[in-house]
């Protein structure tokens, strides 16, 4: 059990856990407003850190060395060196006080938040981020500010403060099956334009790994993907949805934000039971939506959806591509997870 102090310094109260959580002089990462406190809507919370050393460029790793200057090292684990699982297993029996917080992009989030709730699907870990990735879409669906949450120092501290403190939200899991595949998704899933643009952008990013130096670049590289894009009708492969016949894209979401905060409809809820559908004219993905141009239409709504594939086509779950096979498909609900929403 993690037992929490406060030390009085001025102006500040430093919340401690015990003594395995911070080295000494590394108070500051958990200093905090009095003014502050006095407003947080959740208990304060022990945190592990889980980071992808290749998300955000440098980013990645350079958080990997400032938490681990912050924190000791068993609190700050790279993704390559653990299994999620057995992670999740070491604190699920602590309840509310611990949550694992995942630093990287959205399929670094999805992958925490699915090995949690495959450990404990009835009262899953919490887990909150620290996004590092290209679009960070669950991370802006949660309360994080693009203006005020960067990686410079005073702002990793509030970070890592408002994720004690944040309330926990519950966000809906859902699973894709047909055709001999079976796979969850948090954020969304995208069938068409912006999957084999994300496709493209994650062949760049393996095979010319020095181009992505920073969230910024990757965004550009990612947008510039898009521009050769060609215009092919999603409605001619996908069957069983009334799709308009300017459709380039179609997005199941359970959250709002998509391509790096676009709003896809002010209706959507992350933890209401229900995914929403719509269906998307061309143009890339962080193109012409984030410019606010491209207008999405709602062509589902409903806790199953139902559609058939005509031919073999690329997909996207959570940002992260992959090709599904010719067949018929179901999104069903398939439970919930628990993540912190962070302070406002």
């Amino acid at each position: 059990m993690i037992n929490y102090g406060t030390v009085k310094r001025g102006a500040t109260d430093c919340l401690l856990s015990d003594a395995g959580l911070l080295r000494q002089g590394a108070v500051k990462a958990l200093c905090f407003d009095v003014q502050r406190t006095a407003a947080t809507i959740g208990p304060v919370r022990s945190l592990l850190f889980v980071v992808n050393p290749r998300s955000g460029g440098r980013a990645g790793a350079w958080l990997l060395a400032r938490l681990r200057e912050r924190l000791t090292a068993e609190r700050v684990m790279s993704i390559d060196d653990l299994a999620l699982s057995d992670l999740a297993r070491a604190v699920v029996d602590r309840g509310d006080k611990v949550a694992i917080v995942a630093c990287g992009g959205d399929g670094t989030a999805a992958a925490v938040i699915e090995a949690c709730w495959q450990v404990s699907p009835m009262r899953p870990v919490p887990v909150g981020t620290i996004p590092l990735g290209t679009g960070n879409d669950l991370a802006r669906h949660l309360g994080w500010n693009p203006r005020r949450g960067g990686l410079a120092a005073h702002q990793l501290d509030h970070q890592i403060h408002a994720l004690q403190v944040g309330a926990l939200a519950g966000l809906d899991r859902w699973v894709l099956t047909g055709a001999g595949t079976s796979q969850s998704f948090y954020n969304y899933l995208s069938i068409g334009a912006d999957a084999r643009i994300s496709a493209r952008f994650h062949t760049l990013r393996r095979d010319l790994p020095w181009l992505f130096r920073s969230p910024a670049v990757n965004m550009a590289i990612y947008g510039l993907t898009s521009l050769g894009e060609p215009a092919l009708r999603i409605n001619q492969v996908v069957l069983g949805l009334a799709l308009p016949d300017w459709t380039r894209a179609v997005v199941f979401a359970n959250i709002a934000s998509y391509a790096g905060g676009t709003r896809l409809g002010a209706r959507i809820r992350a933890d209401d039971g229900w995914i929403d559908g719509y269906a998307l004219g061309p143009g890339g993905a962080m193109g012409l939506a984030v410019g606010g141009l491209r207008r999405p239409r709602r062509i589902a709504h409903g806790a199953v959806v139902r559609f058939t594939l005509q031919a073999p086509i690329i997909v996207q779950f959570d940002g992260e591509p992959r090709r599904l096979q010719s067949g018929q498909y179901t999104i069903a609900h398939g439970g919930r997870a628990r993540v912190i929403a962070l302070p406002q």
